[in-house]
């Protein structure tokens, strides 16, 4: 074993010398071919041997030799290198020597054709075909291999030059994949095994001393289940109790008799598309044979699925590669692939079928089962969530006017209500008190209310004291925002004067008519828990034209808007409000000079002070259906 050991480290040293050496040599040969090339450019054209300077930095190669062409007015093509990204600096540099110096720390190539120099990438070598592991000592006769995937004809021509021994092979098998491990076996029985390994069928002429190998397509059972080795496990390893949980404390086995023995104990189907040819140590107590089997082949290149009542075991790709639609009962397609983890989407296609609202997935048996799981477990009924939503305009307007008129008319008659602002409606009281509450912004939760609040709201709006801008009804899904939008557009002129001529300049008056908008809008997105209760996260704006200022001029607009996160109850209602527009006027008028002396002003004078205050405040109340 040391003597292989020592063998295989000085052959691999030779190698790796042998590569370097090869490869120098290559890098010398191309240098050479190069500098012979600009020699004959440089021949042809002295510009090549002139000194520049040139600093860049992080620019396509590309344009350095467009930069030097440029500057030296030489022809230089260049293709298939925008991509190679380079930053340098040269100062008094030769130009055939710049050129020379890219094209080697770039892995570049160059041509001359004329007067032209082309240049463009260096052909990558083609990989040299992975030989099989195969070692012979021809002194003792010992033969040590080990193949991972490889073709037979291959592992057979290997094995021939190495051993010297002639091995005829059926034309239908040079494609086959076989695989296998021995280590200093002796030569005849290392080659039986090769052909066991791998269901094939070896035998020598005892004449001339010829292998021959063909396929072996009668099996036994046995054969057919374990391709290396059967072996049975006791009690103490191995149990399947009645519920058919296992329980396992195994060393060194191998997962294909694990398997065979698991499922002959617990009468389960199986068929085994390819061999399994692994090695593990398992330590597991009362587990499924699904969880059982997803401990096995974490790291291997093999898996599972089962369909029918029937476990199909293999290597991952085609032969376990199946096609499957998952179709969504409560919720819809749309994006939904954007929220299946990164994880579980490794290896596996999706693509989106709104038509039958499904997710069609193909890839490993296995992994589309994880996603199918996933999906089920989010494919529930999202609640549908109906907001009701009252946008209310509180106004308070005081007027105080105090002074004497007189005059001449004709008799006036006495008329009029004594302190009309005194006068409310007690039926109203209540809500009434609620809405004066909010004297800033802020949220009371009203708790459930009946159909008597909308009679109330509307009695007030009545007497003046309220004003209803909006009663919309939203619906939406759970956690996706609902968006009302309403307003209204008016235009105002826009003149433009133009002079033409110079000596006697005509003036031109033009104009066109501009539109500004005032618009209502209200988002809210609601998020139901599961006791019932619903966050929203709401913003409403409003706004509204002022007086116009002056004939054609574009309106004002007054913007009251707030956005706010509350929680309530199922079918509570909550207020929402405190946003204030306070407006003051006062005036005065009377005799000039007398109705400015104090006491003299109220019999020579009248004095008008008006205030008014707009507050606004919504009502909502969210239902879940």
């Amino acid at each position: 074993m040391k003597r292989t050991l020592i063998f295989v480290i000085i052959l691999f040293t030779l190698v790796f010398f042998v590569q370097n050496t090869f490869a120098n040599k290559s890098d010398s040969i191309r240098a050479k071919d190069i500098t012979e090339k600009l020699s004959f450019l440089s021949q042809n054209n002295p510009s090549y041997l002139k000194e520049i300077d040139l600093s860049v930095g992080n620019v396509s190669i590309t344009e350095i030799f467009r930069n030097i062409a440029n500057l030296t007015e030489i022809n230089i093509s260049a293709k298939n290198i925008d991509n190679i990204m380079a930053t340098c600096n040269f100062s008094k540099v030769k130009v055939v020597d710049m050129i020379h110096f890219l094209c080697l720390e770039y892995n570049l190539e160059l041509d001359a054709i004329g007067n032209i120099a082309s240049i463009y990438p260096l052909a990558k070598p083609e990989p040299k075909p992975k030989l099989p592991f195969v070692l012979y000592n021809d002194t003792l006769f010992l033969l040590s291999y080990d193949l991972n995937n490889d073709n037979l004809i291959d592992v057979i021509k290997e094995i021939g030059e190495k051993t010297k021994q002639n091995i005829i092979l059926p034309q239908d098998l040079y494609n086959n994949r076989v695989f296998g491990y021995v280590n200093n076996m002796p030569l005849d029985e290392a080659l039986m095994a090769f052909a066991s390994t791998n269901n094939l069928l070896l035998s020598k002429n005892p004449k001339n001393g010829v292998w021959n190998l063909s396929a072996n397509n009668e099996k036994s059972p046995r054969q057919a289940e374990s391709f290396n080795f059967y072996n049975t496990f006791s009690n103490d390893q191995l149990t399947i109790d009645s519920l058919g949980f296992i329980t396992a404390h195994i060393r060194n086995c191998n997962i294909q008799d694990l398997i065979t023995e698991i499922c002959n104990q617990a009468g389960k189907n199986r068929f085994f598309i390819s061999p399994i040819n692994e090695q593990t140590s398992v330590y597991v107590s009362d587990v499924s044979f699904e969880t059982l089997l997803d401990v096995l082949f974490s790291g291997t290149p093999f898996s599972y699925y089962k369909e029918n009542g029937i476990f199909f075991f293999g290597k991952k790709g085609n032969e376990l590669t199946s096609v499957k639609i998952i179709s969504l009962q409560n919720r819809s397609v749309n994006k939904l692939e954007e929220v299946i983890p990164q994880n579980l989407k490794n290896d596996i296609q999706i693509k989106t079928f709104p038509d039958l609202n499904s997710l069609i997935v193909s890839g490993e048996q296995r992994s589309i089962s994880r996603i199918e799981n996933f999906i089920q477990s989010i494919d529930i009924k999202v609640p549908l969530v109906t907001i009701e939503v009252i946008i209310v305009d509180v106004t308070k307007q005081s007027i105080k006017e105090i002074g004497v008129g007189m005059g001449l008319d004709s008799p006036s008659k006495t008329s009029g209500t004594l302190s009309p602002g005194v006068n409310m409606n007690l039926n109203a009281a209540s809500v009434n008190k609620l809405i004066n509450r909010l004297n800033g912004f802020g949220s009371v939760n009203m708790g459930k209310v009946n159909s008597d609040f909308y009679m109330n709201l509307k009695f007030l709006e009545d007497n003046g004291t309220i004003k209803l801008q909006s009663t919309p009804k939203l619906s939406t899904l759970n956690g996706h925002e609902a968006i009302l939008k309403s307003g209204e557009k008016t235009y105002y002129k826009e003149i433009a004067n133009s002079y033409f001529g110079t000596q006697n300049p005509i003036q031109s008056e033009s104009y066109v008519w501009k539109d500004v908008t005032a618009d209502m809008i209200i988002k809210i997105t609601p998020f139901v828990s599961q006791n019932n209760s619903i966050t929203l996260e709401i913003e409403i704006e409003q706004n509204e034209f002022l007086e116009l200022t002056g004939e054609d001029s574009p309106p004002g607009i007054s913007t009251r808007s707030f956005k706010s996160m509350i929680e309530v109850q199922n079918e509570e209602m909550v207020l929402l409000g405190g946003i204030e527009k306070n407006t003051q006027n006062n005036s005065s008028s009377g005799l000039p000079w007398i109705s400015r002396i104090p006491g003299l002003k109220y019999l020579f004078g009248q004095t008008t002070d008006n205030k008014i205050k707009n507050k606004l405040t919504v009502f909502i109340k969210p239902t879940i259906l």
